[in-house]
């Protein structure tokens, strides 16, 4: 799956809410794989970050290098879960949350 650095950081802010949520084994089985890998991916982020900070002392929301840094692509893999599982599961998870979890899910 291709996703933006800006999306990466999303999904890692999601999957860290939803660590309280009390979710299936396979699905939180999903989500750690998922957050290892876009670990990952974020260690090279931080990295660009901090090289912007140290040329910008005031890093603004709409610095144009931050923006780029921010729309970069990268190819992640994925390890999604079947969208099954949400209907055969009893558990209930709020829009928001399931939202939170949709790059991972395989339309089946």
């Amino acid at each position: 799956m291709i996703i933006t650095n800006g999306q990466m950081v999303n999904h890692l802010n999601n999957i860290q809410m939803l660590s309280k949520v009390e979710l299936p084994v396979r699905v939180v089985h999903a989500i750690k794989k998922n957050y290892r890998k876009l670990a990952t991916e974020y260690a090279d982020y931080d990295e660009s970050l901090k090289e912007l900070k140290a040329k910008y002392p005031v890093l603004k929301e709409d610095n144009p290098d931050l923006l780029e840094l921010l729309k970069l692509e990268m190819e992640v893999d994925v390890y999604t879960i079947p969208e099954s599982i949400f209907t055969s599961s009893d558990f209930n998870l709020t829009i928001e949350q399931f939202e939170m979890l949709e790059f991972m899910i395989e339309t089946e």
